[in-house]
């Protein structure tokens, strides 16, 4: 259930990555036309390049960011209900086998 969960959320993410991604690319390539204008063209278009490779960068950042915590988190849930899992049916075979009974079975 976790890997549907988190692929419903994950797949449009991966969408929004590439799209940023993309812009990011093709803003950089823009550079080297824009510094073949003239100066002042150079001068206003290279600070704007620069202000959107930023923005972009750093928002290309935080969702792989975003992607590897997320990730993470469902790994260690995956990993604490099996570990929990595995904790309650030793404890059924341990009780099984000294003879106690009354102990509920794991389902």
């Amino acid at each position: 259930m976790v890997p549907i969960k988190l692929s419903i959320w994950a797949l449009p993410l991966f969408g929004f990555l590439g799209t940023v991604y993309g812009i990011s690319v093709a803003i950089t390539a823009l550079e080297p036309i824009v510094l073949q204008g003239t100066e002042a063209m150079q001068s206003a278009m290279g600070n704007v390049i620069a202000g959107l490779r930023t923005a972009f960068d750093t928002t290309l950042l935080g969702i792989v960011l975003a992607l590897v915590v997320a990730l993470a988190q469902s790994l260690y849930l995956v990993v604490a209900l099996r570990s929990q899992h595995m904790t309650t049916t030793l404890s059924h075979i341990m009780t099984d086998a000294s003879g106690q009974r009354d102990a509920p079975r794991p389902n």
